[in-house]
């Protein structure tokens, strides 16, 4: 007797398989007994040579609590994820340089990370980054249908403002606004005119 497949799983060859999703569970156990996932030094290295002094974006509280109740693993402004589908940890960060607030990810590969800086916005404590996992549903407001993410994706959540998220395409992240409650009710009227 067969079985269909989880939802969210492609047989295909480019997929990196089992061993790959367990090693991102290990990987998520592991930030759990620990505390927190830390940023590999390579990546701490790259930031070092682009932004001057930098440090981790500060969260407000209530961020900071929802983040250990639901999200345990990840903090407010440090996710992983498998951006590109490769079967390796790809890191995003938010960091204060310069007295701004920048979002950056680090892609790896065999020969180390690749560093993309996504963002740069004034300082906001509510602003913060979530993962949206491979095969995991969401809706596309401009096309008005739902859809799900093919690979994992980084959200930029900002409290006065347009919800960012980031895909991989190609060789690079593709940005894609993420319409709030106001955007959604004016295109729900537009399209039932």
């Amino acid at each position: 007797m067969s079985h269909p497949a989880p939802v969210g799983y492609s047989a295909r060859r480019d997929d990196p398989g089992i061993a790959s999703l367990m090693g991102m569970w290990l990987l998520c156990c592991l930030a759990l007994l620990a505390g927190a996932v830390e940023l590999p030094p390579q990546a701490r290295s790259l930031l070092d040579r682009k932004y001057a002094e930098w440090r981790m974006a500060p969260s407000a509280p209530q961020i900071e609590s929802w983040f250990e109740q639901y999200m345990p693993a990840l903090r407010p402004n440090l996710v992983f994820g498998d951006f590109n589908r490769d079967g390796r940890t790809d890191y995003a960060v938010q960091v204060i340089s310069g007295g701004k607030q920048h979002v950056v990810a680090f892609v790896a590969s065999t020969t180390g990370y690749s560093m993309m800086p996504l963002s740069a916005d004034d300082p906001d404590p509510f602003t913060f980054l979530v993962i949206y996992k491979r095969g995991e549903k969401d809706f596309d407001f401009e096309h008005m249908k739902p859809f799900r993410y093919s690979a994992d994706a980084l959200g930029v959540l900002y409290l006065k403002k347009t919800a960012v998220t980031y895909s991989w395409s190609g060789k690079q992240f593709a940005r894609r606004e993420a319409p709030g409650d106001e955007e959604v009710e004016a295109a729900r009227a537009d399209k039932s005119r």
